[in-house]
């Protein structure tokens, strides 16, 4: 907390710090500027609206990853060029570093936003007291309905939301800083990952998911606040884990490399073997989409893979089984070296890490192949209509969930069928390790796909039936009274599946003996 504090004293009197705020509030003061008869005639909240985004003249919005950045974003930079870091690594790791590094950099970030537009409110408030509903247009979008109830409470959460946005913005600059080493891409990276999906996302049917939607509430009147939380939630995860990722002691890599290079598979040649045989998985999978369906929609054709019994239940599941066999070449007890290891914890984490790595390359190539194969011949439409509808009819025998655009479902499929596929291979690992045989730990799992196929056939509905896995990735399938499988239901399953998964590998690996 010594770190922290200490960082944010010299934050607080940095001129970079300084000329964040300036430069919001001109930002705020050329908004308000654009709305001043709106302003005389409405009064209320209209001051901080206008400032804020409500106005033709509003350049907060565009600068917000900016302001968010200049402070602290090139700190790293400024420590390692100074060899601060040399010193400073000697006393504590690095992960312990990135940490306080995380938590200073981020509340610059936050300050920078909250400072200002708490002011900009203040000020609104003594100006005019009254803060009944004033009309400043017709306001959509995330807690939108707050808006309508008490603006004056939707004024709190937008500066709580544009803080939080500033904490997360301020470290992804921090995080681009340890890749490229340069203070002007760390202070200007940000805003690359804040406006470049604005000129992707719209072609797909994403503008809702658009980055620009978490600062600007009102930018995008198809979003919600969950889909908001959601977004910062996600970049603020991804951004830890990748900066974290950066900073792992170097001891720890190459204990895993040892490990990884004296018991894994490190044969390149089987990559063109594998390769092969999921294309012609996809190729065939696509035969049967233009012989079968009335759609020709890309998302469809997406959904169709993670969907079609073909696929899902026999051909992806066998070859990624066959490629995590492939992958443990050799048996535990074959090495000494193993069983000297100080710390099981290493064992542990290289092989999750291989299951992982694995299922996500394996994902990978579904996707690519199947985007490359279709995205020519095939219709980018993200909505709902007869034809999709027909084609669920049709091809799945089952009435689609419209509740939800086919790009939603498709994206659920696809992580849904990823944590399976997970889950198989963890199960692979936890058999190999207790087993100590491949071949017999191939053959149990293969018999257990097996007879999730013969109880998902069975006409009869029973406990088992519902708690395989089959029922909670393919999302479309109704239950037996009619309703819908929750997807929420579903996101609880898998995690308490992978919970149970990487628990008892943990267990088995901490009391197995793993040397002769």
């Amino acid at each position: 907390m010594k770190y922290i504090h200490y960082e944010l004293k010299l934050v607080l009197k940095s001129k970079l710090f300084v000329f964040s705020i300036v430069l919001s509030i001109v930002s705020i003061v050329i908004g308000i500027a654009g709305n001043i008869l709106l302003i005389e005639m409405e009064k209320g909240l209209t001051i901080f609206f206008s400032g804020f985004s409500l106005s033709t003249s509003s350049i907060l919005p565009l600068l917000a990853p900016l302001l968010a950045a200049l402070p602290m974003a090139d700190s790293f930079i400024n420590d390692f060029q100074n060899n601060m870091t040399t010193a400073i690594f000697v006393r504590e790791s690095k992960e312990d570093y990135f940490f306080k590094k995380f938590i200073s950099v981020g509340l610059s970030g936050f300050l920078s936003l909250f400072f200002p537009l708490t002011l900009l409110l203040i000020i609104n408030l003594l100006i005019f007291p009254d803060y009944s509903n004033a009309y400043v247009g017709v306001i959509g979008g995330a807690f939108s309905s707050i808006f309508s109830k008490n603006q004056l409470f939707y004024a709190v959460v937008i500066i709580v939301n544009s803080s939080i946005f500033g904490f997360i913005y301020a470290n992804i600059g921090l995080v681009s800083s340890f890749y490229f080493k340069n203070r002007y891409i760390c202070v200007f990276f940000p805003l690359i990952v804040y406006f470049l999906p604005s000129f992707i996302f719209p072609f797909m049917g994403f503008d809702k998911y658009e980055p620009v939607t978490t600062f600007d509430l009102t930018s995008n009147t198809a979003t919600n606040g969950y889909l908001v939380s959601l977004q910062l939630a996600f970049l603020l995860i991804s951004t830890f884990f990748v900066g974290y990722k950066k900073n792992r002691k170097r001891k720890f890599k190459h204990m895993i490399r040892r490990i990884e290079a004296i018991r894994l598979s490190k044969n390149n040649r089987h990559i063109i073997f594998f390769v092969s045989l999921l294309l012609i998985i996809i190729c065939f999978s696509y035969y049967q989409f233009f012989l079968e369906t009335p759609t020709r929609n890309f998302f469809m054709w997406l959904l169709y893979n993670f969907q079609n019994l073909y696929s899902t239940i026999f051909a992806f599941p066998l070859l990624y089984l066959i490629i995590i066999n492939s992958q443990f070449s050799f048996n535990l007890n074959n090495y000494l070296y193993l069983s000297r290891i100080p710390n099981r914890k290493f064992l542990f984490i290289s092989d999750i890490n291989l299951v992982l790595k694995v299922t996500f390359y394996y994902m990978a190539g579904i996707f690519f192949i199947s985007s490359v194969l279709g995205i020519y011949e095939l219709r980018f439409n993200n909505s709902w209509s007869q034809e999709l509808v027909t084609f669920f009819k049709n091809t799945f025998q089952a009435i689609p969930n419209t509740n939800y655009s086919p790009v939603f479902q498709t994206g659920l499929a696809f992580l849904f069928f990823f944590l399976y596929l997970l889950t198989i291979g963890n199960l692979f690992n936890f058999l190999f390790v207790l087993l100590k045989k491949k071949g017999i730990s191939f053959l149990i799992i293969f018999g257990m796909i097996g007879l999730q196929a013969y109880f998902f056939k069975s006409p009869t509905n029973s406990l088992i039936k519902i708690m395989m896995p089959i029922n909670h990735y393919l999302i479309y399938f109704e239950r037996a009274n009619g309703q819908f499988i929750s997807i929420s239901i579903s996101f609880l399953y898998w995690l308490s599946l992978l919970v149970a998964n990487y628990s008892s590998l943990y267990i088995l690996y901490k009391n197995t003996k793993l040397g002769d």
